[in-house]
């Protein structure tokens, strides 16, 4: 058995299938040359060497081996070219699908564009509504802002209304409770919270009286705890003349003999009294200038330990009642003295004086 004419490993002899050779083009190819260069050499050693050298039966052996050599090359050709058209369709399947891979991957990235619009379309709205929303919060922050503003403003102007009605109705209590007549009688409840509060509010006012409908203006002014040198032992009563609408029209000074009573509520005991006449030249008499003039009365008017005794009868269910009277202009402008100062009866303790209240 002669070996390939290529020297291929996969041949041995001239019996050598070419198409096993197929799958490798570097073979066949070599095979192919080696056919030629045989062809050749035969065909040199018939034209070269004398007619009678190659006999017939040679002939026919080149002959048959040239027809087989032949026969292989067409079928090898044959099987070369259904492999390659083999080789072809599967190429053009491959490059089909790679053409149908890339048109879905052209739609793919279409419809990733088109996502990516709408996302950005999204983002651009979310955008927009982030900017709104900070713009309703903002509008919200602010609107807040002012009904609280709002809110304060109607709390405060609410109160003072408050304040306002409770000043009208005080006015009207007291207009309600106003005489015109010259006397005062002064009803004053919660004696001992006004008391325990004496350290605070030193003193507090009666409502205001007349001596007549347009007369002098006056009221009366009370200290728990005392004043002067009735701190801390004594009651201290004063009698004050306000400003008032028609003071342009009265006799100044005051003149009118005034008399100050704390009423006993049991009968126990006697009301205290004390009695006094204006001094003329003080400036407690005097055409106010202000509001009220300085207060003039008692400083040591009552004991303490006598008033706000309970078996006394001067404080019952915690309410006292201080009595103001001044007598009728007349009085006061037909020889009078003045600076006489009266004692009542019924008066307890220390002497009776008159002064000025802080």
């Amino acid at each position: 058995m002669k070996s390939c004419f290529a020297s291929c490993p996969f041949c041995y002899g001239l019996e050598v299938k070419i198409v096993d050779h197929l799958g490798d083009q570097e073979y066949l190819r070599e095979h192919m040359y080696e056919l030629l260069d045989l062809i050749k050499r035969v065909q040199y050693s018939v034209t070269a060497s004398p007619a009678g050298y190659i006999n017939a039966e040679t002939l026919s052996q080149l002959s048959s081996r040239l027809l087989m050599v032949e026969t292989k090359s067409d079928r090898a050709t044959s099987e070369l070219e259904r492999r390659l058209s083999e080789l072809t369709q599967q190429s053009a399947e491959i490059l089909m699908s790679n053409m149908r891979g890339a048109a879905d991957n052209r739609q793919s990235i279409q419809k990733l564009e088109g996502l990516t619009k709408v996302l950005a379309e999204d983002v651009h709205k979310l955008q927009n509504y982030n900017e709104a929303y900070n713009l309703m919060k903002e509008n919200v922050t602010k609107a807040e802002a002012e009904s609280v503003e709002r809110m304060t403003k109607l709390e405060r102007e609410s109160q003072t209304r408050q304040a306002q009605i409770e000043d009208q109705r005080t006015a009207l209590t007291n207009f309600q409770r106003t005489s015109f007549n010259g006397r005062l009688l002064w009803k004053i409840e919660d004696v001992t919270k006004r008391r325990n509060e004496s350290h605070i509010k030193h003193s507090f006012y009666s409502h205001a009286f007349f001596t007549e409908t347009y007369g002098y203006k006056m009221c009366a002014r009370l200290y728990f705890n005392g004043d002067g040198n009735g701190k801390n032992t004594h009651v201290s009563l004063f009698f004050v003349v306000m400003k008032g609408d028609y003071d342009a029209l009265l006799p100044w000074p005051f003149q009118q003999k005034v008399t100050m009573k704390m009423k006993n509520q049991t009968k126990r005991k006697p009301d205290i009294i004390e009695k006094f006449r204006p001094e003329p030249s003080s400036s407690s008499f005097q055409r106010p200038k202000n509001e009220m003039n300085i207060a003039s009365g008692c400083p040591q008017f009552a004991e303490q330990n006598i008033v706000f005794a309970t078996e006394n009868g001067y404080v019952v269910d915690d309410t006292m009642f201080v009595e103001i009277i001044v007598d009728p202009a007349y009085e006061a402008l037909h020889g009078l003295n003045p600076s006489t100062m009266e004692s009542g009866v019924g008066r307890s303790g220390g002497g009776s004086s008159a002064g000025g209240a802080k």
